[in-house]
């Protein structure tokens, strides 16, 4: 039975790229919008296409679709994996996946630089008190499974803490005091540039977000909503802390 769900494939200058969708219509256009743009999150593939100006895409396999959208994912991850295999698209001679495995960022190498411009989105984020109180919020209220805290409890079981038995000297104190007081004591008016530096990164702009479940990267919230026929009030929603997910997804600025 055709469906709109399955496994899809890229070809250009006789290499694939594999991946998968619920919605391979949608997925088809926004691989082409994001090639003829040159912003294509996989840089071998927008390189490719820069350069022979190639685009073939072919369904490899339709899935049925399935109501559950943690089980239709399942399945999609699964049969993804075997065309990767079967591909061997992470072969660079072959293919252009970077990923080793389907939905998994893993074996993707990131060089220094990134590494380094990463942290420091980071720390200009959590710097914001704003930030940490709705990542506090969205935190809140989650459920810890018995299984979890069994596993957790295994792993912490017969650590001893660096600082047992140790007492800081009134110098250590005064100075982890000190450096405390720097980190948390902001004056009201420091606070109200931060949020006023907030907002105006909002005004004008879009702001890039990603899929946290597979790492897609998208220029805007519309951009997501349109590619996974979502609302893209709820994304936002959840970017924002205010929605744990959207459209099955967890979704966050970058």
């Amino acid at each position: 039975m055709k469906t709109n769900c399955g496994i899809y494939k890229i070809t250009i200058n006789n290499k694939i790229y594999v991946g998968s969708s619920v919605n391979l219509k949608s997925r088809r256009w926004k691989h082409l919008s994001l090639l003829r743009n040159g912003n294509h999150h996989n840089k071998h593939l927008q390189s490719a296409y820069n350069k022979y100006q190639d685009f073939n895409w072919n369904i490899v396999e339709y899935v049925n679709k399935i109501e559950d959208r943690i089980e239709l994912k399942n399945v999609l991850m699964e049969r993804e994996q075997y065309w990767m295999d079967e591909y061997n698209v992470c072969d660079k001679s072959i293919g252009y996946n970077k990923c080793t495995k389907a939905y998994n960022p893993v074996g993707i190498i990131m060089s220094e630089q990134t590494k380094i411009k990463i942290s420091i989105k980071l720390k200009k984020y959590f710097s914001i008190e704003e930030n940490r109180n709705k990542l506090s919020k969205s935190l809140k209220g989650r459920i810890v499974t018995e299984e979890t805290k069994k596993k957790l409890s295994e792993s912490l079981r017969g650590r001893v803490s660096p600082m047992k038995g140790r007492k800081p000297s009134e110098e250590t104190r005064k100075k982890i005091s000190e450096a405390n007081k720097k980190r948390w004591d902001k004056s009201l008016e420091e606070r109200n540039l931060l949020k006023l530096y907030k907002k105006s990164l909002k005004v004008g702009r879009r702001r890039k977000t990603v899929n946290v479940d597979n790492g897609e990267v998208f220029n805007s919230v519309s951009e997501a909503a349109r590619c996974y026929s979502i609302n893209k009030s709820h994304i936002a929603a959840v970017c924002r802390g205010e929605r744990k997910t959207a459209g099955g997804y967890i979704w966050r600025y970058i």
